[in-house]
């Protein structure tokens, strides 16, 4: 990232010796030395968004995830246009919108991101293939490996877009050659994923009964781990109470980076066995997605879907069916945790509204 060129311009603004700055300012246009003041602003605009950068990484989100590379590469995008021309004109506010934005999912650890990457003002999408492999690299299960990489080449993509359609082709050519660069890189990262496989995972807290249910507002300590949560019928989404549950859970996680997760995936005996294991396999998979964008490292997580097979209770009422739908977390640690249930998430499905006929049937 060039910010020594912005701290270069800075040095030039506030000016050290006359000589030094009439030297110097010679190279500039005149303009930009009535400027200084809203260069300075702009500064702190970039310094801004890099001090959140750093925050980030020291509480625990690792460079190497997807949105901690996409929110650095659309910054580097931001810097390096502002570069030319030190004015913060429409391309450059909006890689820093994408910027803050990537950063606001990472410092709030309460939404499930999407993957698309959006275009911006004057750019043109080039290069079809390469945007084919990136969507192909996400599907694959190394995607976790190689997340950073596919991060970097969509905004690179996008950066080549916008200087083939305002500065032409033969100046797009190095983004192009760098976007190649990092999708034959991402394809390998993805590729060649190797997660470690945890040893065989204990539940801790084995044979609670319903006695043992906590309400969030009693997981207050960091050796107590509320261990499902709960979806509505037919769904794979996360709530709003659910994140609430998750948002603990991940504090406990990021606390104790030892702890292994495994996810498992559940459901109730409403559908087919076929539908109920790819519904289990989806809810395991987006309670994964956001203890990831909550900064927990996909490597200390596993999958398992287990459909209707596994039963939490064996009611098959409404509220039987809402225990039901849950992803269980199973946890392997060295550290003293103690795992809980919880039911504030219970998603139960609202009693139908009869109509005058069923009511005069009755």
């Amino acid at each position: 990232m060039k910010y020594w060129m912005v701290a270069f311009m800075m040095s030039l603004v506030v000016g050290t010796s006359a000589s030094y700055a009439e030297d110097t300012f010679s190279f500039l246009p005149l303009k930009k030395w009535f400027m200084r003041e809203q260069i300075t602003q702009d500064q702190k605009v970039f310094d801004a968004l890099q001090e959140r950068l750093s925050l980030l990484k020291q509480s625990g989100v690792p460079e190497e995830s997807y949105l901690f590379a996409k929110a650095h590469k659309w910054l580097d995008f931001a810097l390096d246009e502002y570069t030319q021309t030190y004015e913060l004109g429409i391309v450059e506010q909006q890689a820093l919108q994408q910027t803050s934005y990537l950063i606001g999912l990472m410092e709030n650890k309460a939404l499930v991101y999407t993957n698309d990457t959006p275009s911006i003002s004057g750019s043109k999408r080039v290069r079809p293939d390469l945007w084919d492999i990136v969507a192909t690299l996400k599907q694959r299960n190394g995607f976790v490996c190689g997340g950073n990489k596919v991060a970097e080449l969509e905004v690179v993509l996008v950066w080549a877009g916008y200087k083939e359609k305002t500065v032409g082709f033969p100046q797009s050519m190095s983004y192009i050659q760098e976007a190649e660069r990092l999708a034959s890189e991402a394809s390998v990262a993805v590729s060649s994923c190797r997660l470690p496989t945890p040893a065989p995972l204990v539940q801790v807290a084995e044979g609670l009964s319903h006695s043992s249910m906590v309400t969030l507002k009693e997981i207050n300590r960091l050796d107590i781990l509320a261990d499902r949560v709960h979806f509505a019928l037919n769904k794979s989404y996360i709530s709003h109470k659910t994140a609430a549950v998750l948002n603990e859970i991940a504090l406990v996680l990021r606390n104790f980076p030892s702890i292994q997760v495994r996810l498992n995936g559940h459901t109730d005996v409403v559908g087919s066995h076929q539908y109920n294991m790819v519904l289990s396999k989806r809810r395991a998979e987006a309670v994964g997605a956001y203890l990831a964008v909550a900064g927990i490292p996909q490597d200390r997580m596993t999958y398992h879907a287990y459909g209707k097979t596994r039963l939490a209770d064996i009611r098959k009422d409404k509220k039987g069916n809402a225990i039901n739908r849950r992803v269980e977390f199973i946890v392997k640690s060295n550290e003293r945790i103690q795992t809980v249930r919880q039911f504030d998430d219970l998603q139960m499905e609202k009693e139908k509204i009869k109509s005058r006929s069923e009511k005069s049937i009755e």
